[in-house]
């Protein structure tokens, strides 16, 4: 039996499909890296925490006011951070 894992852009496929769903506008992604901006990072944190929560396991997080940011394993173990810049007025 063989068993195929998801690539890397894969993965950040995905999650930039799950940031998208919870308002999390992704302006870059790099590697295992991805880099989004909300209106609230404090919000946008908590809604992807719940997210990914069924999917990832969660390895650590930190809300801050202007940025929050998340890191995260895969099924095998790779892991992934998404930083969350709060959305500076124009």
């Amino acid at each position: 039996m063989t068993v195929v894992y998801a690539t890397n852009d894969e993965v950040r496929q995905d999650l930039s499909h799950i940031c998208a769903s919870v308002d999390i506008e992704v302006e870059d992604s790099a590697g295992t890296l991805i880099y989004g901006v909300a209106a609230d990072s404090r919000k946008a944190l908590a809604q992807l925490r719940t997210a990914l929560g069924p999917i990832y396991r969660i390895r650590t997080a930190r809300a801050g006011d202007e940025e929050s940011w998340i890191t995260f394993l895969d099924t095998i173990d790779r892991s992934f951070t998404v930083k969350i810049r709060r959305q500076l007025p124009a």
